[in-house]
């Protein structure tokens, strides 16, 4: 996952999954332009495994982390970028881009597909359905919960054509601490779905377990 080479940033002119639109429109009487882009809705979940008292998260490299970091200190002159930069911690996640599934069904294909458990869809409990980058996208994420046990896991997870996914247990306490520290100073690469997820287990699941 980590061994990235020969990167290179060039301008978009046609992209597959994103699409960049310039929006007219005027506000109070006053003309104003935005400038957007187009791209698919997303589904979240936080797994909690009830045997190990873990969080189940994937890790996965993010090119356009690492691009923007990369962008960011190229004036430094400094040395190679390594790819851990670009490594995020993340909860599981995709597109809503399957004709005729539920959200609640691609939920259930991305825990299988991802993290390698096979959780019944009854299980899979709605969390909330919200706006995401709401500066340039505007998309509906929708995020669930599903609590597995060790007897859940079919296979290694790892997701499905090119995709490299690491699989990653993290304790309750130390995802707690991960994301409840106070810190302004360094960058942590993770996103606010995984906090939101995280703090919403602890206002209304926290109660149901021995942690």
């Amino acid at each position: 996952m980590e061994n990235i080479e020969n990167v290179q940033i060039t301008k978009l002119e046609k992209g597959h999954y994103v699409k960049p639109l310039l929006v007219d429109f005027k506000q109070d009487g006053n003309a104003r332009k935005w400038e957007m882009v187009k791209f698919g809705n997303a589904v979240f979940v936080v797994i909690f495994n009830k045997d190990t008292k873990s969080f189940v998260l994937v890790k996965q490299f993010r090119p356009a982390v690492y691009a923007r970091k990369m962008l960011e200190r190229a004036s430094e002159n400094s040395e190679k970028l390594p790819a851990s930069e670009g490594v995020t911690l993340e909860l599981c996640a995709g597109l809503i881009d399957k004709q005729g599934k539920s959200v609640a069904q691609h939920a259930k294909e991305e825990i299988l597909e991802e993290t390698g458990y096979d959780v019944c869809l009854e299980k899979i409990e709605p969390i909330k359905c919200f706006v995401g980058a709401i500066g340039i996208a505007g998309i509906e994420n929708t995020m669930y919960y599903a609590e597995v046990s060790n007897a859940d896991r079919k296979n290694a997870g790892g997701g499905v054509d090119s995709e490299m996914i690491d699989v990653v247990d993290i304790p309750f306490a130390d995802m707690k601490r991960m994301v409840t520290e106070p810190n302004d100073t360094e960058m942590v690469n993770f996103d606010a779905n995984l906090m939101m997820g995280i703090y919403w287990f602890m206002h209304s699941k926290v109660s149901q377990y021995d942690l």
